[in-house]
């Protein structure tokens, strides 16, 4: 070989080395952007997913209005029945009574003259009008509590109704959502494994991001009832992004509506329930959730911990 054939070699062998060093920095460059562009359609997730706790917050604030109204309007209801059962025994007992005078009186005209006869049929003409009249009044006072009752519960199916389509819309955006979640996954899972560390954290932070939707996707849904149109189908998404996120290496870890123990490496803020039974601790919201990577915790969890203990 001589001496111009290896200097050609060698010539090439540098240009290569070029093109390589080219090809990956342009490779880090395409990643840097992509993750930036993961980060802001989080963003705008995170932010239309507090428009939509914002509504839901105010419709549960006017439903349990609604409610204290109707327990109001229902103790009220009661009072009323109470004292129209008190009138009608009373009423009873003020008919008996004037059937027994009338009977008296009837037994002794038989032996009076006939102006004694008129007097006392005048006296029992008076105690009949009493008594109509008072079953009148009660059978108005019937008539408007009934109305009143049923007006109520008029009320309380219009507001029903209202909440079951907000909370089908709430769904509605929060399946939008998931979809574009998912995306976002699959482009995280295509990111080499070997990227670089800056990458690697970017990737974890997207990751938390993604776990707190998540996570605000099931708190919304512990909080409506599965008959929801598209309940159903948004817990599956939520439980297969979830499986997808594990198959990568995070776990995020199911802590909703399960006990509390002392020892749990979470932050807890503790709410007194006494409709719990005594001694209990429930865990009933989160505000950020566990996750593992790999086995190893790389977020702790911040929690609501429902509890009676004297």
């Amino acid at each position: 070989m001589t001496k111009q054939h290896i200097t050609m070699n060698k010539n090439i062998i540098l240009i290569l080395i070029a093109l390589l060093s080219i090809n990956i920095g342009e490779a880090e460059q395409t990643i840097d952007e992509h993750i930036i562009s993961l980060e802001q359609t989080v963003q705008r997730i995170k932010g239309d997913n507090d428009v939509l706790l914002r509504e839901n917050r105010e419709l549960k604030n006017e439903l349990e209005s609604q409610r204290r109204h109707l327990c109001d309007v229902e103790n009220h209801l009661k009072d009323i029945d109470n004292e129209l059962k008190e009138n009608k025994t009373a009423l009873d007992s003020a008919q008996r009574t004037l059937t027994t005078q009338i009977q008296d009186t009837d037994l002794r005209a038989e032996q009076r003259n006939a102006k004694t006869m008129q007097a006392t049929n005048s006296k029992a003409m008076t105690g009949l009008v009493i008594a109509v009249v008072l079953a009148s009044l009660l059978g108005i006072a019937w008539w408007l509590l009934h109305r009143r009752i049923k007006r109520s519960k008029t009320g309380i199916n219009e507001l029903k109704a209202k909440a079951d389509a907000l909370n089908e819309e709430i769904v509605g955006k929060l399946s939008l959502q998931m979809n574009e979640m998912q995306g976002i996954a699959s482009a995280i899972k295509n990111i080499p494994k070997d990227s670089g560390e800056k990458s690697s954290d970017n990737q974890h932070d997207l990751i938390k991001a993604l776990a707190d939707r998540i996570t605000f996707m099931e708190m919304t849904l512990y909080k409506m009832d599965k008959s929801v149109r598209g309940y159903k189908q948004l817990s599956r998404s939520i439980a297969q992004m979830k499986d997808n996120l594990l198959a990568n290496g995070y776990e995020i870890v199911d802590m909703l509506g399960k006990d509390y123990h002392e020892g749990m490496k979470v932050v807890a803020n503790f709410i007194e329930d006494e409709e719990l039974p005594l001694g209990k601790q429930v865990i009933t919201g989160i505000t950020k959730p566990q996750i593992n990577y790999q086995g190893k915790m790389i977020q702790a969890a911040q929690i609501n911990v429902s509890q009676n203990i004297e």
